[in-house]
């Protein structure tokens, strides 16, 4: 096995782990993360990470589909081999799926969008850059 896809609605990997709170904040019932999720970021992602460099883990979740959040993400593990993605449909111009093709044991992740964006592009640092924008126009 080279590549392990998990799929949930939840980003069951955002809690505890990696400073993805800013992300949490962000989807369509962040309640749900403050301990329903917990125990992914205590017991399976040490374990994922424990996993050699030649296998790649891809979390692939949804629930940012809201208009007042972001509806891409992407980052890859600092501690080990696993790719965070989420994306979301909320009725936004913004809204998009994800198209994954795999040739020869490697991984790329497409946005399909009515926009054309690189789903690489929006790890935290956009996240931050972005979300503190749209908390300045508020006031």
């Amino acid at each position: 096995m080279k590549n392990l896809f998990i799929f949930s609605h939840h980003l069951i990997w955002a809690p505890g782990n990696n400073n993805f709170d800013e992300v949490i904040k962000f989807t369509n019932a962040p309640f749900h993360y403050e301990n329903e999720f917990l125990n992914w970021s205590k017991e399976i992602i040490p374990s994922l990470r424990e996993l050699p460099d030649d296998k790649h883990i891809y979390f692939i979740s949804g629930d940012i589909g809201l208009d007042s959040s972001i509806p891409y993400f992407y980052e890859k593990d600092e501690y080990g081999p696993i790719t965070y993605v989420a994306t979301g449909l909320g009725d936004t111009p913004e809204d998009s799926i994800l198209r994954v093709v795999i040739e020869d044991d490697n991984v790329n992740i497409h946005i399909i969008s009515l926009n054309n964006k690189n789903i690489e592009l929006y790890g935290r640092q956009y996240w931050n850059n972005k979300l503190s924008q749209k908390l300045s126009n508020i006031k």
